[in-house]
């Protein structure tokens, strides 16, 4: 095989040593954060030993790391191998203000790693509690409008009662996506020239919350009854989409995003924060969220008073 194709054996190689790398990295920082593992996640409890991990379908990254959950004798938590300020950034935004329809978990920081709480999905069970649960999603899609969050399909959400808990926020502060604005698909106009481009950019749209059909599977949180995805109410033993719940998630959506509106201050001011100490996120990105935040108080762009927006 090799004599036929040899650059595979120089490849295979390359995969083995990344490999060997990734997970002696991980266990080395598993050792120099042990302690601060077992005070955030176990109650101080030492978590044993470790007797499993799963990559599931996490990406790689790095030169062969990826997001891994480490199973142990007392639980699981996750490690993700990038800089994790953002998603406590975020948590610490929920946590303040947006605890009545959200939770985040926990971080332990290192540099340029971090561990990070395993919460298991636990779906809502009624239906009266499948409709807070979707009135609490649309108000935390509120959010993601707010900060030009992308790529949350239904892998990166979790049900948890009547509350989601976003387990991936890689993406969670984008404030500026340009979904149509790449001049080789669209030369004519620039996004900013043109109305329906600037409000689907500005909308939910890049977010991949709405229904999107890839290789035959539903990706969109809202309607993704795959067996093997954790984001959805479950009533009589049938998942439950949000068709049959649309009032509720959008009255949930109008909520959170007249209280945005009305914290456009506290939330930028919590943005500087974060981008005083963390240089890849330049000040310029603080002003594209200071726009965003601005706009949706812009006359015209809630409809009756309801706070639901024109965009998206």
């Amino acid at each position: 095989m090799f004599t036929a194709a040899p650059l595979l054996s120089g490849g295979l190689d390359g995969c083995a040593d990344r490999f060997c790398a990734a997970f002696l990295e991980l266990m080395e920082r598993i050792a120099a954060n042990r302690r601060e593992i077992c005070a955030a996640f176990f109650s101080g409890e030492d978590f044993g030993r470790i007797t499993g991990w799963s990559a599931q379908m996490a990406d790689q990254h790095f030169h062969g790391r990826s997001t891994i959950r480490v199973d142990a004798e007392k639980g699981s938590f996750y490690y993700k191998p990038r800089d994790c300020r953002t998603d406590v950034l975020f948590g610490q935004i929920v946590d303040r203000w947006f605890s009545d329809i959200a939770c985040v978990p926990d971080c332990v920081l290192g540099q340029g790693y971090a561990f990070c709480q395993n919460i298991p999905a636990a779906p809502a069970s009624t239906e009266a509690e499948a409709g807070r649960y979707f009135r609490n999603l649309g108000g935390l899609c509120a959010l993601f409008q707010m900060f030009g969050t992308s790529n949350l399909h239904s892998e990166n959400l979790v049900a948890q009662g009547v509350y989601p808990i976003l387990v991936d926020m890689e993406t969670i502060l984008t404030p500026q996506p340009e979904t149509f604005s790449d001049p080789k698909l669209f030369p004519e106009p620039k996004a900013e020239e043109n109305s329906f481009i600037y409000d689907l950019n500005h909308s939910l749209f890049p977010s991949s919350i709405l229904p999107a059909l890839a290789g035959g599977k539903q990706y969109s949180i809202l309607l993704d009854k795959d067996e093997k995805t954790c984001q959805l109410p479950v009533v009589d033993g049938k998942k439950r989409t949000v068709l049959g719940f649309e009032e509720v998630f959008l009255e949930g959506f109008s909520l959170i995003y007249d209280r945005c509106v009305r914290l456009k201050e506290e939330l930028l001011l919590a943005l500087h924060g974060l981008y005083r100490g963390f240089p890849p996120l330049r000040s310029q990105q603080v002003r594209l969220f200071q726009g965003r935040l601005y706009e949706a108080d812009r006359p015209g762009i809630r409809k009756g008073g309801k706070g639901i927006p024109l965009h998206g």
